[in-house]
């Protein structure tokens, strides 16, 4: 918590001697031993440099109750407030520390020092517009602050207005030019806005300065990601994780790129740590279910796709993608319940009309065709995309073929062959699916 630190020597180096009183010997003990000085202990301000003793050395429990009782003694001094806001803050308490800050901002209602801190205390809490009211204040009564233009700026990122987030991370870098956070949180925020390029070069300026901030490597890494840059992502990634061996964005990221290049286990591995160190994460969930697939373990990709459903049973394409794992096992019931619960739940998702009709007018098993709906949803998946995707058409062909109306079936899939991109690769399955409606013979799949 740097901005913490900062205000307490900010506080130490203003407040200190005037609250020294009559024990001034135990924060001068050369053994640094606050604990044998207790008898000594008669005013507040010397609970206060006890309490203060207790919180550098990490024991915040016992910070608290010296504090507590400097403000029995005296609860007029705004210091003590601020001291025991700082320790609630370390242990994340955020409400108690908002009340001592707001305890201290009506003793000194023009010290900068516990509306920077209350701020940052709102804004771990959550509540943005708070925080930033209180940076405001702070800032017009102490400008040179860099931290409170860094937490104003990412008050205003999580508020998703980059644009003030920028100007308050410039603001900071003017403070400080070796403010490593501002150059961080300006990439996080240039690439909130879509500038790439500014994103890599802040966050490069912030890896300049300090060739070891994983955070800055790990943001670096997912833009080249984003830019189909891999190897260099690759080379950022593997040391932000180095440093930040849980760092979910990187292992996230890093598995993505494992994934593009059909490296599957490796995919697994990173996207596996993700989910346990943050179980409910859906993007890495869906992203290893892709990776299962890919692999060809089916099984443990309907695991996955089941297990987001689990989280938000609503969630259209996960019933979408797990019908395709249903489908590759042959389980064709499950995949046909699933994409009509995909269909009911967005109505407008093409894919799934084009894939269940592709199910009901192929499939190998007799009993799960029906060419009739087939025609009727491949229809819906040609109009959604204005009769522009040429695997769509051949789809409506394969269904008309199903009902035995090999004319349509014919013009349809010469349709979808004149569609079809180069890039798109060898047209002969669509040509020999052309051939056999030609003979009046319906294409069906092979049984596994």
């Amino acid at each position: 918590m740097k901005i913490k630190q900062k205000h307490l020597v900010c506080i130490c180096l203003v407040f200190g001697l005037k609250l020294c009183g009559q024990s001034t010997e135990i924060v001068t003990n050369k053994d640094d031993n606050f604990n044998t000085a207790k008898d000594t202990l008669y005013d507040s301000a010397s609970y206060n440099y006890r309490g203060y003793g207790y919180y550098q050395k990490g024991e915040l429990g016992k910070a608290i109750d010296d504090y507590s009782e400097s403000i029995r003694l005296n609860p007029n001094e705004p210091i003590t407030y601020i001291y025991r806001g700082d320790a609630y803050s370390r242990k994340n308490d955020w409400e108690k520390a908002i009340d001592d800050y707001s305890k201290a901002i009506q003793l000194s209602p023009n010290n900068p020092i516990p509306l920077g801190n209350r701020g940052y205390a709102y804004y771990f809490n959550k509540e943005y517009d708070k925080a930033i009211n209180d940076f405001n204040e702070a800032i017009r009564l102490d400008p040179k602050q860099a931290a409170n233009y860094d937490y104003r700026g990412m008050a205003y990122f999580r508020k998703v207005n980059y644009d003030d987030a920028i100007h308050d991370f410039s603001q900071a870098i003017n403070i400080n030019p070796r403010d490593t956070k501002a150059y961080e949180w300006s990439g996080n925020a240039y690439l909130g806005k879509g500038d790439l390029d500014q994103a890599i070069s802040a966050y490069s300026q912030a890896i300049k300065l300090n060739p070891q901030d994983g955070v800055a490597l790990s943001g670096r890494g997912y833009v080249y990601y984003k830019t189909n840059k891999f190897d260099s992502a690759m080379d950022d990634l593997d040391q932000a994780i180095q440093l930040l061996p849980n760092d979910v964005i990187a292992l996230n990221t890093r598995g993505c790129i494992y994934l593009n290049k059909k490296d599957y286990e490796k995919a697994i591995t990173d996207f596996s740590k993700v989910i346990l160190l943050d179980p409910k994460n859906v993007s890495a969930i869906e992203n290893r279910a892709l990776s299962y697939f890919e692999k060809g373990d089916f099984e443990n990709a309907i695991n996955d796709h089941s297990a987001i459903l689990r989280q938000y049973p609503s969630l259209a394409p996960a019933y979408f993608h797990r019908a395709a794992d249903y489908y590759k096992c042959e389980k064709y019931d499950e995949a046909i319940k699933d994409y009509k619960k995909a269909i009911q739940l967005d109505p407008n998702y093409a894919d799934t009309y084009n894939d269940l009709a592709w199910l009901l007018a192929t499939c190998s098993i007799a009993t799960n065709r029906n060419g009739a709906e087939a025609v009727k949803l491949a229809n819906s998946a040609c109009t959604l995309t204005d009769w522009k995707k040429w695997y769509y058409v051949g789809t409506l062909a394969a269904a008309f073929a199903e009902t035995g109306d090999f004319d349509n079936a014919i013009k349809y899939q010469q349709d979808a062959i004149k569609l079809k991109p180069e890039s798109a690769g060898d047209s002969l399955d669509e040509k020999q699916r052309l051939e056999l409606y030609k003979k009046h013979q319906p294409y069906h799949e092979s049984k596994n």
